[in-house]
Formats: C-alpha cells, structure tokens, sequence
C-alpha cells in the first residue's frame, strides 16, 4: 500500500520484531514521514540540498 520495497519490507519487519503488528508498523512508517517532511518541504524551498549521499554530513 505505501510502494515500499522489499528490502523496506524486511527492515520494517525487523524493527517490530516479528510482533506482525499491522498497527507497529503505521506508527513507524508516521514517525518516519514526521522527521522527512521539514526535510522536504526546505529541500523544495532551496534552503537544503538532500542527495542521499554520504557526503551530506548527515
């Protein structure tokens, strides 16, 4: 439903532990898209450059 990979899949997996949780794994994917979406929206606004590269210093 969100397009995720299989690797996504597995790790996702991996962090609720076997528990299959549908509802652990909402929680987590939300936190994730709490965290990216200020990242986005100055990325957008060109105040940052995210490449995904190790050389961003993040």
């Amino acid at each position: 439903m969100f397009g995720l990979t299989e690797a996504q899949e597995q790790l996702l997996e991996q962090k609720v532990q076997g528990q299959g949780s549908e509802i652990m794994k909402l929680k987590i994917l939300l936190s994730v898209f709490r965290r990216v979406e200020p990242l986005a929206k100055k990325q957008s606004e060109g105040k940052i450059k995210i490449t995904g590269e190790e050389s961003d210093g993040i």
